[in-house]
């Protein structure tokens, strides 16, 4: 799926995907949009809630997910959980960040250059592990309370 066909007047990166929902004529979001994206987002009740419990014992990993409702749903809902990483860096140039905000003043980024070499990255998505389009909860659980689903790798 392309940039384009989630908004029609929004084409640079970075943009952002605030619940999936229109705001301000379009779902792609640029970053001037986000605070008041999110802050009305918050403003509504949750009808859900996720909980996540892992155990990393060398290279394997025991994820268990919780998903918690405050009333029962109807429809088709999915959970979806990726393995992520933080303080990846390496001194290789495939690593290196571009910087566009290298010559704007008062940005974090300002005069790191342009590409920032060594720089770190943090929330690398390492692995999806459930399906990529989210599995199915059972219909059965979307109940309040929810039920426990036991995702491993």
């Amino acid at each position: 799926m392309s940039l384009n066909s989630y908004s029609s007047n929004q084409t640079t990166i970075p943009c952002a995907l605030i619940s999936r929902l229109n705001y301000a004529g379009g779902t792609c979001l640029s970053p001037n949009l986000y605070t008041n994206a999110v802050n009305g987002s918050l403003l509504k009740p949750a009808v859900s809630g996720v909980a996540i419990n892992s155990v990393i014992n060398g290279r394997a990993a025991q994820i268990d997910v919780h998903c918690g409702f405050t009333s029962l749903l109807n429809g088709s809902y999915k959970v979806t959980t990726y393995l992520v990483e933080d303080f990846v860096t390496n001194a290789n140039t495939a690593f290196y960040q571009a910087n566009s905000y290298n010559a704007t003043v008062g940005s974090p980024f300002y005069n790191l250059g342009n590409p920032i070499i060594n720089y770190t990255h943090n929330n690398v998505v390492r692995m999806v592990v459930s399906n990529s389009g989210g599995d199915d909860i059972n219909p059965m659980s979307l109940i309040p309370g929810g039920k426990d689903v036991l995702l491993q790798d």
